[in-house]
């Protein structure tokens, strides 16, 4: 609550903006259960699309955090996660690069229904080559950041905060890879597979379905010629 404290001087009374924020976005929302990602998987519930325009209250939710120094998550208490959730799911209808933006920021979770429903197969398909592009670099520069920190911990203690990067990083590239060209879509396999081979990453549960997601839908993305020329890497992965 220290930060709440330090914002009491300067009127900023973010706790209550926050919540009066968070009501206003709730008032549009639709409660639906996000669809399976995969094709051939059984089908989830049906869901639609608000006629509100979400994008207003959405971005101050985005500001208020930002102008306030609010992080997502501190000490385990939730600051303004569950503002930029919500924000997210509203601007998945509007403005999907940037709901996919706070996706990558706020959830700890490679299932989180946030994550799923805003980066759902029909909304990715949505995506410009150019959006899909520069969404997966996020993506890959988040797990370059964050497999050091993570490897280094060490015995000291489970790197927690690290893990939960790289699940939710994995997990979104895994499904922007779909909308990817193919050089890049060739680049994520190969970095999918040196995910696979890492001791570190394969001891850890928690990473274990993201990385195989990677794998199988990066594999997808590949024409057909160059899995052709893959083959033998597959072959030769310690499956």
């Amino acid at each position: 609550m220290r930060r709440w404290d330090e914002l009491a001087p300067l009127k900023c009374n973010a706790l209550m903006e926050k919540q009066y924020l968070a009501d206003d976005i709730k008032k549009t929302r639709e409660a639906r259960k996000a669809p399976l990602f995969d094709l051939g998987a059984r089908p989830g519930d049906s869901w639609g699309f608000s006629n509100a325009d979400p994008r207003a209250t959405a971005y101050r939710a985005v500001r208020l955090s930002e102008v306030a120094g609010l992080p997502p998550v501190a000490n385990g208490i939730n600051v303004a996660a569950d503002i930029l959730n919500l924000a997210a799911e509203k601007l998945s209808v509007s403005d999907l690069a940037m709901a996919v933006r706070l996706v990558l920021r706020v959830c700890t979770y490679d299932q989180d229904k946030t994550l799923m429903r805003v980066l759902s197969r029909p909304r990715v398909a949505t995506l410009s080559a150019a959006s899909a592009k520069a969404l997966a670099e996020i993506c890959q520069g988040m797990i370059e950041y964050a497999l050091p920190r993570m490897v280094g911990a060490g015995a000291r203690a489970r790197p927690v905060f690290w893990i939960e990067r790289m699940r939710v990083a994995i997990e979104a590239l895994s499904r922007l890879v779909l909308r990817s060209e193919p050089e890049m879509a060739e680049a994520i396999f190969n970095k999918a597979l040196e995910l696979y081979r890492n001791d570190h990453v394969a001891r850890d549960l928690w990473l274990s379905e993201p990385v195989r997601n990677l794998l199988r839908r990066s594999w997808e993305a590949l024409p057909e010629e160059r899995r052709t020329a893959h083959v033998l890497d597959v072959l030769g992965a310690p499956i």
